[in-house]
């Protein structure tokens, strides 16, 4: 602490949590050596709460190796069957969020989507490594602000994944039991969507840290930012509902961008270049081949679409694998050489800017990139017996390299081919992408630290929530659907008041936001729920006077009747349809001779 504290310099600092962050990286596999990882990634967590404010001071000294380095260590350790180094892991990752926020925020993208939530949904996965990420999930929902601040710099940002809706429909999911009582993956998945939803009803939130002003944080905006917001996650909305048109039918896709004013008609290239980047749940096998097509429009949105992505300081074995992870490449020849050779012109001009003259033309990248591509399918072929040696994948591209106004062809740098041939040996470019992350194996840190940065620069102005204020309801409308029928199956399946405690809470948390934005049809679907489970309204009309008796023996019945009262009483001014249901557990309780007139109910007038 006194070295983050500044007491021995910021040399030493940096020092300190590099030495750590290079021995979790270098961990030695072998028997007696497991606790070791878990005891740095503690130490790690140890260092980056006594750093506090101080990582974030000045900009670009600690925030490259913690963001980077340590993020990337990170994620090679969360991606394990143990389930003590995944919650160090989870937990040094909340850590550095909470310290950084925008700097990390690229990290946490990664770290959350394509592993946390990965593992927590896995098949394969344990029961323990599942309950793990569900605590992980609790603990980062009960601080002030954090769901808010992914909601916005996530779910708003056409670049990157409903970050906030994914963490809201797995905590949901993990609610449903499978069959009653409710296990302990049920309960922990309603403690952390419980605390979620008392998040959202808290108003007046501080920063993570009130400490310092975030880095990487974007200033100012109150409900002008907000009202931003809303329109960017409209239109992230409506993209949405054009790539499932376009899953089914490219035309119908297209059709639907035109009704919403998301493009002309006729529709451009440019137009639909954009949309195939943006659009989050497109079928990649269907952008891949749209992509490979030979009509006009088709190349022309090739060209468009290659010509957006940001090569610069990709070698060409990493800048393939970044082009082809928007989509899955046809297995057709034509279209595969249509698709590379659109890659090779981008990063050949790309190259040309940034001074890097390796290659003479991009005939030369195109040779290269195929020759790439052959080279992947061949190593990592579980039928292929005889795998390529480096010797052979120099050969294959020897004289490839030609310089037409020389009028002469060169071999291509030998270094830069063993690097290629080691970097796909270790790290397999994913052609076709259908097996989940947890089943891949293990990566190395550089895969994870590429990743990353690829992720990074869709959060370069990060907004905070403080800065833009307000759409909690617009959060809530979301997600209640998911949320309602994850407790209610809980409730459903309890049987002891202790059971039903925490089911029927999540119940009232979102009853009180719904109410609170004036939502109705939560609050609609909600009382219909909860009239079922009283079983009020299905007693026979012979069965009435058994009423009293079957609501003083069920703990459900009891407490749905209670959720139900309360409802109509605090919120009724919001329900609409849900009166009927209301009206019809009355009548039945007034036959049965339940009701009766409050003491301070005004009397009816004489006749």
């Amino acid at each position: 602490a006194a070295v983050f504290e500044g007491g021995f310099g910021r040399e030493h600092a940096f020092a300190v949590l590099s030495t750590v962050v290079d021995a979790l990286a270098h961990v030695p596999e072998g028997p007696g050596l497991d606790p070791l990882p878990c005891r740095l990634l503690t130490l790690l967590s140890i260092c980056v709460s006594a750093a506090g404010a101080a990582l974030r001071h000045p900009p670009g000294v600690y925030q490259g190796l913690v963001r980077v380095r340590l993020m990337s260590v990170v994620a090679v350790n969360a991606n394990t069957e143990d389930p003590e180094r995944l919650a160090a892991s989870l937990s040094l990752a909340r850590r550095v969020f909470a310290v950084l926020r925008g700097e990390a925020a690229g990290s946490v993208e990664v770290l959350m989507a394509r592993i946390a939530l990965v593992i927590g949904e896995g098949r394969r996965s344990s029961a323990a490594l599942k309950e793990v990420v569900l605590e992980a999930l609790g603990e980062m929902c009960v601080v002030p602000g954090v769901l808010q601040e992914l909601y916005v710099n996530f779910d708003c940002n056409l670049q990157s994944p409903n970050l906030f809706q994914k963490i809201v429909l797995f905590l949901s999911k993990s609610a449903l039991p499978i069959s009653p009582p409710l296990s302990s993956h049920n309960v922990r998945a309603l403690e952390a969507l419980l605390r979620a939803l008392q998040t959202l009803s808290c108003d007046g939130l501080p920063p993570l840290d009130a400490a310092a002003s975030p880095v990487g944080a974007r200033p100012g905006g109150g409900a002008s930012r907000s009202l931003e917001l809303s329109a960017q996650k409209l239109t992230k909305r409506r993209l949405e509902t054009a790539a499932d048109h376009f899953n089914r039918s490219p035309g119908k896709g297209t059709s639907f961008l035109q009704s919403v004013g998301l493009a002309s008609d006729p529709v451009t290239a440019g137009e639909l270049a954009w949309f195939l980047r943006e659009a989050e749940g497109l079928d990649k096998t269907v952008v891949g081949d749209f992509l490979g097509e030979r009509d006009e429009l088709n190349l022309e949105v090739l060209k468009t679409y290659a010509d957006r992505m940001d090569f610069t300081g990709f070698q060409i074995d990493d800048a393939l694998r970044y082009f082809l992870s928007t989509f899955r490449l046809p297995g057709e020849s034509q279209k595969i050489d249509r698709i590379t050779e659109a890659f090779a012109v981008r990063y050949f001009a790309q190259c040309k800017e940034v001074g890097y003259d390796v290659f003479h033309s991009s005939d030369a990248v195109h040779i290269l990139t195929f020759s790439i591509i052959m080279l992947n399918t061949d190593l990592h072929n579980p039928q292929n017996k005889k795998r390529m040696t480096l010797e052979e994948f120099v050969r294959n591209n020897r004289g490839i390299n030609e310089d037409k106004a020389a009028k002469k062809s060169e071999d291509l740098p030998r270094e830069l081919l063993t690097a290629i041939y080691h970097n796909i040996q270790t790290n397999e470019i994913r052609l076709n992408d259908s097996a989940s992350p947890a089943d891949k194996g293990p990566r190395p840190a550089e895969s994870w630290e590429k990743e990353m940065q690829g992720a990074a620069r869709s959060h370069r102005d990060y907004v905070r929530w403080e800065d833009a204020t307000g759409l909690e309801g617009e959060m809530f409308a979301g997600v209640w659907g998911p949320v309602l029928a994850g407790a209610l199956a809980a409730a459903e399946s309890a049987w002891t008041m202790q059971q039903l405690r925490l089911p029927m809470q999540a119940l009232d948390a979102a009853a009180s936001l719904a109410a609170r934005h004036s939502l109705s049809a939560p609050l609609d679907h909600l009382l219909s729920h909860l009239v079922d489970l009283t079983t009020i309204p299905s007693t026979p009309p012979a069965a009435v006077h058994t009423i009293a008796e079957t609501l003083g023996s069920s703990p459900k019945a009891q407490s749905s009747l209670a959720a139900l009262a309360k409802i109509a009483r605090e919120y009724g001014d919001v329900v609409r349809e849900g009166w009927g249901p209301i009206v019809s557990v009355v009548v039945v309780l007034h036959t049965a001779g339940l009701l009766s007139i409050h003491p301070d109910a005004p009397k009816p007038a004489p006749t």
